[in-house]
């Protein structure tokens, strides 16, 4: 059992990545919150049903892990608290068994705001001002984590941050890892 888990702002690419990994995937099953939402309400978010959104994407994955189905995750999965407890929750319902990667669409903001515009279903501008931010935020301390954890990181390069930033992000990674391993000895 796999579980790919995507990650990234809004119009980044995530749930086009998906579709396309379902076709070449006919084995994987795609879970989604805003497919949920819109199953619910038609509608992309309405706060009174978000319990029961992401209540219902755990039991979905639960149920396809259990199955055996390989699953693609695309929500925006934007934190260190999200990316760990999916990780988490897979390895207790998979006994450890799963095999785990985490894309990372890294789009550059202009394309993400223009791509946003001709939705059907905007974003409204400042959530994804916020979304970015949350985004880089995040971006060092969810890759130490899946270092530390050996998980495989794939970081798919649309020029959201620039190659100069990620190559000092990951070297910055790689001596915090070095420091982390010498305090384990």
């Amino acid at each position: 059992m796999k579980l790919t888990i995507l990650r990234g702002v809004p119009a980044s690419g995530k749930s086009t990545y998906a579709k396309q990994f379902l076709i070449d995937n006919p084995d994987t099953v795609r879970v989604n919150m805003d497919s949920l939402r819109l199953m619910f309400r038609n509608e992309t978010y309405d706060r009174k049903f978000e319990k029961l959104v992401k209540k219902s994407e755990i039991q979905v994955l639960e149920q396809c892990i259990r199955l055996g189905f390989d699953v693609i995750v695309d929500d925006t999965n934007l934190t260190l608290k999200r990316i760990d407890s999916l990780i988490n929750f897979v390895n207790v319902i998979s006994c450890g068994n799963a095999e785990i990667e985490v894309i990372t669409m890294n789009t550059h903001k202009d394309d993400c705001y223009n791509r946003n515009e001709h939705r059907k279903n905007r974003v409204p501008v400042n959530c994804m001002t916020d979304m970015f931010e949350l985004f880089e935020k995040h971006y060092l301390s969810v890759d130490l984590l899946l270092k530390a954890r050996g998980i495989k990181h794939t970081n798919i390069n649309n020029n959201l941050m620039s190659e100069e930033l990620i190559d000092e992000l990951r070297e910055e990674a790689d001596s915090i890892s070095e420091l982390l391993e010498c305090e384990q000895l």
